[in-house]
């Protein structure tokens, strides 16, 4: 979906959308590392979900202001 929009928007700056979703990844597989001692199944989903949830929350804040 991302590859279609860059490419139908012609606007480059939708790429942006993967550093942010890339950080919150980082900083979530540590989160789970420093409190469980692991990145189980069940944190693997979550991880999913909120970086999904991240991505098209970015994606609004870059359409609506760029």
């Amino acid at each position: 979906p991302l590859g279609i929009l860059v490419f139908a928007t012609d606007n480059f700056y939708f790429l942006l959308v993967l550093i942010p979703v890339y950080l919150f990844i980082e900083f979530l597989g540590n989160f789970y590392k420093r409190k469980i001692g692991g990145y189980t199944g069940d944190c693997l989903g979550a991880a999913q979900q909120l970086s999904e949830l991240a991505f098209y929350l970015v994606t609004l804040m870059i359409w609506k202001f760029i």
